[in-house]
């Protein structure tokens, strides 16, 4: 998946989540697997692809977002972004960041208990 195409969803899944308010089912059983993924050592690689990822979003942005990145293109997608694609994406969502903020976004990520990380 493309760079354009990643970011299209990403767009899409705020725009959606910003007007609905809420999850779906599979959005929230997804979020609450993921919060499992964030939480304990993983072994298989695409789990800690998935884990490493997430925990830089967490690192340099914030739960907020890490609901966006998990309900717009999961783990799968994810696990399969090249590195290169990695850093082009974080610096675009840098860039774009207030596009992506949303009281939404913060409320999810309480309710859904997305873990802070510091800073390193």
């Amino acid at each position: 998946m493309g760079m354009i195409n990643t970011i299209k969803k990403l767009y899409k899944m705020a725009k959606k989540l910003k007007i609905r308010d809420c999850l779906d089912n599979r959005a929230s059983k997804h979020i609450n697997t993921t919060v499992e993924i964030l939480t304990k050592p993983q072994t298989d690689h695409a789990f800690k692809v998935y884990q490493e990822f997430l925990h830089n979003v967490l690192r340099h942005y914030s739960p907020r977002l890490v609901i966006l990145y998990i309900t717009s293109l999961g783990k799968q997608r994810i696990a399969s972004i090249t590195e290169e694609d990695k850093v082009s994406f974080f610096n675009y969502v840098k860039e774009s960041k207030d596009s992506f903020s949303s009281l939404t976004f913060k409320a999810l990520a309480k309710d859904y208990k997305i873990p802070y990380l510091d800073s390193a």
